[in-house]
């Protein structure tokens, strides 16, 4: 009998070596000479719409958000010229990782379980790694922020 159980933690041993093997194909891609620009697009919409979707389905959250944000991190050693066509969409994911104002983490701190604190502590985690993966690969495009 096939259940949703099985669908999921197909989903997660799936979902976690996608993320593994395009992490992988980014580190080859920065020692390739000729890679087309559209493959390094593709890389970062998985990764921007993981992130997007990570709530949708609080089974899959976690997967979602650290997979995403590890691809981000990858994208990220990629250097300047990669990184630079996604610098606005970037800054959006790093900004929606952290409450805006004080209310909204007021609030934060009021709601929730383990799992979902969870949750927002490694997205949270992964949007610091990837800032830090910019910063170290990617220090000449601090001037255009």
């Amino acid at each position: 009998m096939h259940t949703k159980k099985d669908d999921l933690t197909r989903y997660y041993g799936t979902g976690s070596g996608y993320k593994d093997s395009l992490t992988l194909f980014c580190g080859f891609l920065s020692i390739c000479i000729h890679t087309n620009i559209f493959t390094f697009k593709a890389v970062f919409n998985v990764a921007d719409e993981l992130l997007k979707t990570a709530n949708q389905n609080p089974r899959l959250a976690l997967h979602k958000a650290k997979a995403g944000w590890i691809l981000l991190g990858a994208l990220m050693t990629l250097g300047p010229s990669v990184t630079k066509h996604h610098l606005p969409q970037m800054l959006a994911l790093w900004a929606n990782a952290f409450p805006k104002t004080v209310k909204e983490f007021e609030q934060e701190k009021n709601r929730g379980d383990a799992y979902t604190w969870h949750v927002t502590l490694e997205c949270r985690a992964g949007a610091l790694c990837s800032m830090a993966s910019f910063c170290t690969n990617c220090s000449v495009l601090l001037m255009m922020i």
